[in-house]
């Protein structure tokens, strides 16, 4: 299934509808990058950042949620590229990864 099967049928920023979509998917693998797809296709510009990290917080499947913030934190690198708006970012995103989101967003910025 490609990466862009999350946005089947104008489902785009429509996060039941993409999650009953990718929840269809049997195979893991697949399932994860429709999830993926559907994740990043909310996150085009930094104003998607709230839908994205919702869409994250709804996935219970532990190596879904984290293959969705890895995808999100490569966006947010990608689309947010000052300090303090990453920090902000990072304070948003659900406790359990805003560490991992930290390190992520603040390598980017030594480069």
């Amino acid at each position: 299934m490609p990466v862009w099967a999350g946005t089947w049928a104008g489902l785009t920023n429509d996060i039941p509808g993409q999650l009953k979509a990718c929840g269809q998917v049997k195979n893991q693998n697949y399932r994860i990058q429709c999830l993926n797809g559907a994740v990043q296709n909310s996150f085009w510009d930094p104003s998607g950042q709230v839908t994205a990290r919702s869409f994250c917080q709804l996935l219970q499947n532990p190596v879904e949620k984290q293959a969705c913030y890895v995808t999100i934190f490569e966006r947010a690198n990608q689309l947010i590229t000052a300090a303090e708006p990453q920090q902000q970012f990072c304070a948003a995103v659900e406790t359990g990864y805003q560490s991992q989101c930290q390190t992520q967003l603040t390598r980017s910025l030594s480069h």
